[in-house]
């Protein structure tokens, strides 16, 4: 339906349960060249789809391990992926100083020329993001992409999404209703 709409990007990630075989599925079958593709690493769905689970659906870990094995899976949504994203990147996570990480990614890009971003949330948001555009391998950037909470109720990356879009960079606007509360 969102297809017949108009809708051509498509955004899932390997912590949504079965969303990337549902996309991939759904791609293929249907043979679309103009449906572009998106996906994110570093976190891993555990709840199995078990009702009433305890504890944490998901698990957080931005490790090199996680990567290699997450990418392994998500490269086969190629040729339509286009965006490879670390999901939610935070400071305590440390993954922008993990260099096996960055170098990884670079990798990624340089073999296969997605456009490598990251999805930030919360109050460092702003810091994040300046980090992220400072990260750089021979002169050129990392990050062409960048996934960020921003709505009515959260605005402290107003500045930081100018100096994206300056600099030509790909925006995702995510929870831009604010998960319902604007209204």
């Amino acid at each position: 339906a969102a297809y017949a709409q108009g809708i051509r990007f498509f955004d899932t990630a390997p912590s949504y349960g079965k969303g990337e075989a549902f996309l991939m599925e759904w791609n293929s079958l249907r043979g679309y060249t103009d449906s572009v593709l998106s996906t994110k690493w570093g976190y891993t769905y555990v709840a199995n789809w078990e009702l009433g689970y305890k504890g944490s659906h998901e698990i957080k870990e931005h490790s090199i391990q996680k990567l290699i094995e997450q990418w392994e899976t998500s490269k086969n949504l190629m040729p339509n992926l286009k965006v490879y994203q670390i999901h939610s990147a935070t400071i305590e996570s440390g993954v922008l100083e993990n260099f096996e990480v960055i170098e990884k990614l670079f990798q990624i890009k340089k073999e296969t020329g997605l456009k490598i971003g990251l999805t930030v949330s919360g109050v460092n948001q702003k810091e994040l993001i300046l980090n992220a555009l400072s990260i750089q391998l021979h002169e050129e950037d990392l990050f062409d992409s960048y996934q960020v909470t921003y709505n009515l109720f959260e605005q402290n990356t107003f500045t930081a999404l100018q100096k994206l879009k300056e600099k030509g960079k790909f925006l995702i606007v995510k929870e831009g209703l604010a998960n319902g509360r604007v209204f």
